[in-house]
């Protein structure tokens, strides 16, 4: 787990690195926010991957036979729920296309829609495969899509010029799972697996999953989107060290705990009857590493963005460690956020992160120069969706996590 994470860190950093000395800079302000769009579509479909870990693990406990006919395989609600959200960004494309990608839009929408199609397969076989507490193959997993994705994003930049080739390479990484379920006898029986729900349950609660780490997406990698929507034309196109310093701060800590996040889960439900005390040892880990992280982009941080990007994108220290202090609230509130899900609480789940964004947005449109808006709204914002989380938790008492149905999943353990 701990190799998948890096290589998922790694690669993405590798990725942003490749498009700094490949395209110039206004060339790769527009990168960064197909980018930031494609990920965060990823980061609102990572909702299935948080679900189908809660519904396996749940249908594991209730120790029964499945059900064929009432309860379907969590893989064709996952591919549902994904082609039906793609389509909906595909449909209303002509709409916000040309404003947030710019010239060519057409084609990085197309591509858009095919990495997030073959992405929402993808995460809900590692819910699967997490939920089974199969921490090899998941790993392997999350592993073989990023190194793919560098792989391909690599090739592009060579033999393609401009944005249009990174964005394909950055985009085809999702089929990663295609070539890995042929080689893994583990991946290919996740597909057999069925959910503790009936089929228009399992996407409600989906829908709740995915707002939520749909609005955790938007701050997390989608917020160059939102600082693009939110800014004049002549102050983005100067963005792009801004933008690349948001997105590299919140690397070390998010990425991983992106991989981690399933683990997280599995964690809570095992102690749902600790309530709030399960997150406090996390929570102080997270704020520490925030703490000591900041002071040391404070530090050293602007001689580190010169060193790997060039003197075009130098930023000055106290934002380099704002923003990284900031990073560690994103991975507070999603741990307040994991702990909400393993005690069945989905709406105050997605309520927290959606508020959240809401906020982050009113800062976003404060007339104000760009560091201090974006500062505040990536403060303002989790700090009220951990308060949320944290209230519902403590209101809810723990007395609770029914499993609503007696379904196990198939066994997948023999792997």
């Amino acid at each position: 787990m701990g190799l998948a994470s890096i290589a998922a860190a790694g690669s993405g950093l590798l990725i942003l690195f490749i498009s700094s000395r490949f395209l110039e800079k206004a060339d790769n302000a527009e990168f960064i926010v197909f980018w930031s769009l494609l990920f965060g579509l990823f980061g609102v479909l990572t909702g299935i991957q948080t679900e189908v870990t809660r519904s396996v693990h749940m249908s594991k406990d209730a120790g029964s036979s499945p059900t064929p006919h009432k309860h379907p395989r969590v893989l064709t609600a996952a591919a549902a729920f994904g082609i039906s959200l793609s389509l909906l960004v595909g449909g209303t494309s002509f709409l916000w296309g040309s404003s947030v990608l710019g010239k060519g839009w057409q084609q990085l929408v197309a591509f858009i829609i095919i990495g997030a199609i073959l992405f929402s397969v993808g995460t809900g076989l590692n819910g699967v495969l997490s939920g089974s507490e199969l921490w090899k193959p998941y790993s392997l997993m999350v592993a073989g899509e990023s190194i793919l994705r560098l792989i391909l994003a690599a090739l592009a930049a060579v033999l393609v010029s401009g944005v249009v080739g990174l964005a394909a390479g950055a985009a085809f990484g999702s089929l990663a799972w295609v070539f890995l379920a042929i080689l893994s006898p583990s991946i290919r029986r996740a597909f057999s697996v069925r959910a503790d729900v009936p089929f228009k349950q399992l996407l409600i609660q989906m829908g709740h999953s995915c707002m939520a780490t749909g609005s955790s997406a938007a701050l997390v990698v989608g917020f160059p989107v939102l600082v693009r929507l939110t800014s004049t034309d002549a102050v983005f196109h100067q963005a792009a060290p801004f933008l690349m310093a948001v997105t590299l701060t919140r690397a070390p800590l998010m990425i991983p705990l992106g991989t981690y996040q399933s683990v997280a889960v599995k964690h809570f439900l095992r102690r749902r009857h600790e309530g709030i005390r399960a997150v406090i040892p996390l929570g102080g880990i997270i704020l520490g590493v925030g703490v000591i992280g900041g002071l040391l982009a404070w530090l050293i941080g602007p001689l580190l963005m010169v060193l790997l990007f060039g003197a075009g994108y130098h930023v000055d220290g106290p934002v380099l460690g704002g923003l990284t202090f900031a990073a560690s609230l994103l991975a507070l509130v999603t741990i307040t956020g994991s702990l909400c899900l393993a005690l069945h609480l989905h709406r105050p789940f997605s309520i927290g992160w959606l508020t959240g964004t809401v906020l982050a947005i009113l800062v976003l449109l404060l007339p104000l120069p760009l560091e201090p808006r974006a500062l505040g709204a990536l403060t303002a914002g989790p700090l009220l969706g951990v308060v949320i989380h944290v209230w519902a938790v403590l209101q809810s008492g723990s007395k609770h996590v029914p499993v609503t149905s007696p379904v196990v999943a198939t066994d997948l353990e023999g792997s």
